[in-house]
């Protein structure tokens, strides 16, 4: 099972929520100099007080580099900002009810009989 796909929550002004998830699992990018400041797998780390990168200059891996070559991106800042906003982010669909029933004596109904019939029964 592959639980290595990030969500991401928005707030906007007018009261409501965005929730997006990533369409492939995440692959972080790695830093490639083994002395250097931050360990390979903390490039991403930024300080809390300036928001800014523990070490904007790391050498990332070969895939990141490709990543960041193909879109264009000048600085390792640049390429985990489009990274965090504009990445491979899909909308979160939520099913509450799944009418997937078509092989049974329920598929005769329409939803709405079907919900009609199950309120009177636990009304009952």
């Amino acid at each position: 099972m592959d639980l290595l796909h990030d969500i991401k929550l928005t707030y906007f002004c007018d009261h409501t929520w965005d929730i997006k998830g990533t369409l492939n699992p995440t692959e972080y990018s790695k830093n490639e100099d083994k002395n250097a400041a931050v360990p390979a797998y903390e490039v991403r780390r930024v300080d809390p007080h300036t928001c800014k990168l523990k070490d904007p200059d790391a050498k990332l891996d070969a895939r990141a580099r490709k990543e960041m070559e193909l879109k264009g991106y000048d600085s390792n800042e640049e390429y985990f900002a489009y990274q965090r906003a504009d990445g491979n982010w899909s909308n979160i669909f939520l099913i509450l009810f799944s009418m997937k029933v078509a092989t049974s004596f329920i598929a005769a109904y329409t939803p709405a009989t079907f919900y009609s019939i199950m309120v009177m029964a636990l009304a009952a």
